[in-house]
């Protein structure tokens, strides 16, 4: 029994990450397919596409402030941004710290909305 509900959470975790993986596949192909990028993101909140190139992509809330990320969310929960590049051709990279202390490794952030309509913005969390 024990055997069988391991095989089944390895099955479960390639399939997630197999997931991710055409997530990230996909996102790429927008972005570079695309003819212009936008200059600058407006301040405030963006759905973005969030990655780290080998195991995770998903979509993620963020709120800019003079072309830069300044709050990430995920699942209604805010992680602190220790750093963020200026937001360069609708795309950016952050590292975030985690609710236990710990710190991510860098992440890419595409603005795929931004890059179909320079004026799209997102809702708050709150």
């Amino acid at each position: 029994m024990m055997e069988a509900q391991y095989q089944r959470s390895l099955r479960e975790a390639e399939a997630a990450k197999q997931r991710s993986f055409t997530k990230m596949n996909q996102t790429i192909s927008r972005y570079n397919s695309a003819n212009k990028y936008p200059n600058n993101i407006i301040n405030g909140w963006h759905r973005v596409t969030s990655m780290n190139n080998y195991d995770f992509c998903d979509e993620r809330l963020v709120y800019v402030v003079n072309n830069k990320i300044t709050k990430y969310y995920v699942d209604r929960e805010s992680r602190t941004v220790i750093f963020s590049t200026t937001i360069y051709k609708a795309k950016s990279n952050i590292r975030l710290k985690h609710t236990d202390g710990s710190t991510s490794e860098i992440l890419d952030i595409y603005f795929i909305e931004s890059i179909l309509d320079p004026s799209s913005k997102a809702g708050s969390p709150y």
